[in-house]
């Protein structure tokens, strides 16, 4: 069985879209090797819809989040023995093993010091290993509707959101932030 995402906080359209380009960079980076041979390793796995449907194909996979309540119920959902769930800070991770895939899909925003997490994937990633980023354009419904109008009341209000954005980022600016520590392959 696979298992679909349901956001029902986000466009189900956007999550599904990118949904389908990690199966898709997966499969191209995976060549000749089978799914359980795989270990993916996503970093801000919020409810499971990037994980979960990852394992449904038989990918080894653990998805870490800050969010205690996003791990519980991922941790609720999961049906798949390859697939496990721990509460850990992104900027703060505690993770020596090694992967073959580390997924950072919608992160960066969110943190305060992103470098950090950069210096540390580009030391848990295998050396033929691949990192799939995500990030917000700034203008779908969910940025315009939500997170815009929330940053703009937490300025006003003097206080911040944690799970909240953190960093705008512009494609140039993102694209020459990664550069620092990774080769870019492809940009979609």
């Amino acid at each position: 069985s696979v298992i679909v995402p349901t956001n029902k906080n986000k466009d189900s359209y956007s999550e599904i879209k990118k949904l389908e380009f990690i199966v898709n960079t997966i499969n191209e980076h995976k060549g000749k090797n089978q799914a359980h041979n795989i270990n993916i390793l996503e970093i801000g796995c919020g409810k499971g819809n990037i994980c979960l449907p990852l394992a449904s194909f038989g990918y080894r996979i653990l998805g870490i989040d800050l969010d205690p309540n996003e791990i519980a119920y991922a941790n609720k959902r999961n049906q798949f023995p390859k697939a496990s769930f721990k509460i850990m800070d992104a900027e703060r991770i505690q993770i020596e093993d090694k992967w073959d895939i580390v997924i950072c899909s919608e992160v960066f925003e969110h943190l305060s010091t992103p470098e950090i997490l950069l210096m540390k994937l580009s030391k848990i990633v295998k050396p033929d290993g691949v990192v799939i980023v995500t990030i917000p354009n700034g203008y779908g419904p969910y940025e315009l509707l939500f997170e815009t109008p929330l940053r703009l009341i937490n300025k006003l209000k003097r206080t911040s959101d944690p799970y909240g954005h953190k960093q705008n980022y512009s494609f140039k600016k993102f694209s020459g932030f990664l550069d620092q520590f990774f080769s870019i392959s492809t940009i979609k």
